[in-house]
């Protein structure tokens, strides 16, 4: 009996003293497992610097370093991992030109022969050549063209690391903790298009009504003020590209929120297509001037750059137009109300 009693209270001995061992060891397998996450984290891997993929990691860095995430030093590859949900028949490995100016001033912008044949990103871009036009309303809306694939992507801080996770990487516990405190805060998230975006001025310059009458005059004026262009003037007509924003304001996040584009990642659904209408009523304000713009310049055969490009009417094209309206010459006070939708004459002053 007494035997038994002593064998008994060796056990519960060694157990009580293994117990804290145990536990030491599970601590130190979870702070190495932590540590080498970590370390691995984001995932390592280099882009061409003519590549997509190079041109996308600027932008979802800065959305790692707003979020609370380590960004360690070397080749890093930030960009969330489900992205080929969000770029159709197209890789990271795509080559891509950036402009160094938002969407919708680049879809405004007035070009000279030369540049026609230059990187957009070898462009010295001017704010005094952006075309701005008083008739459009939501002048730089961004409208990708319905009659191809567009898609739309969203991530906070959360959702980026959801992406990881689907694509069998896990970021570190940290991370976790930093994200949730982010998001609750709606201080970080992007927001990205991709699609074939068309320039309003096609439309504007085709329409012969108020708001070809208001670019043919600011384009006559232009021509005065830089007759190097006469004969020589181009906008950007079409590309096909990614336009992506880092949003930073609680307020904008809140109304991505409501209008159900929450971590998305897929083809632009029915619903936000009239979002990025012009002059549609949509809470979202998908203004061009907000986004960073790439240009996807993997071209074949006869398709090339300068297709893109379309002459902007010259002097006599001008002219011509203005000849055909016959145009009423009119003192200011005398000007009647222009009602929308009412035939009306243009008035010049």
């Amino acid at each position: 009996m007494q035997t038994r009693l002593c064998t008994l209270l060796l056990i519960s001995l060694f157990a009580i003293i293994s117990i804290p061992i145990t536990a030491q060891r599970i601590d130190r397998y979870q702070r190495k497992l932590e540590e080498y996450r970590t370390n691995e984290w984001p995932p390592e891997r280099s882009y061409s610097r003519i590549s997509l993929g190079y041109a996308l990691q600027k932008t979802f860095k800065k959305h790692c370093e707003y979020c609370g995430f380590a960004t360690p030093d070397g080749r890093r590859d930030y960009v969330p991992q489900d992205i080929s949900k969000f770029l159709g028949k197209r890789d990271l490995r795509t080559k891509v030109e950036t402009a160094d100016i938002r969407g919708g001033g680049l879809l405004y912008y007035l070009f000279n022969g030369e540049e026609r044949l230059q990187a957009f990103d070898e462009i010295n871009y001017s704010p005094s050549r952006i075309f701005r036009l008083n008739s459009v309303a939501n002048q730089f809306a961004i409208n990708p063209d319905e009659n191809f694939d567009s898609f739309i992507l969203h991530k906070t801080c959360s959702g980026y690391l959801k992406a990881a996770l689907d694509a069998g990487i896990e970021p570190p516990y940290l991370a976790f903790r930093t994200a949730l405190d982010t998001d609750s805060r709606r201080q970080s998230s992007v927001l990205a298009l991709s699609g074939s975006f068309l320039s309003p001025l096609h439309l504007v310059l085709s329409a012969n009504d108020f708001r070809t009458t208001e670019a043919m005059m600011k384009l006559w004026s232009f021509y005065r003020e830089n007759p190097s262009y006469i004969n020589n003037a181009y906008y950007l007509r079409e590309f096909e590209g990614v336009m992506i924003k880092h949003i930073t304001a609680a307020e904008e996040n809140f109304k991505i929120e409501t209008e159900g584009s929450l971590n998305l990642t897929a083809p632009l659904p029915a619903h936000l297509k009239a979002s990025f209408g012009i002059g549609k009523g949509s809470k979202l304000s998908f203004m061009g001037n907000d986004w960073e713009t790439i240009i996807f310049t993997d071209f074949e055969g006869v398709y090339d750059k300068q297709r893109l490009f379309s002459p902007l009417p010259s002097p006599a094209d001008i002219r011509r137009y203005l000849s055909g309206i016959q145009p009423v010459f009119q003192n200011a006070q005398d000007l009647p109300l222009m009602i929308e939708g009412v035939e009306h004459k243009h008035f010049l002053i």
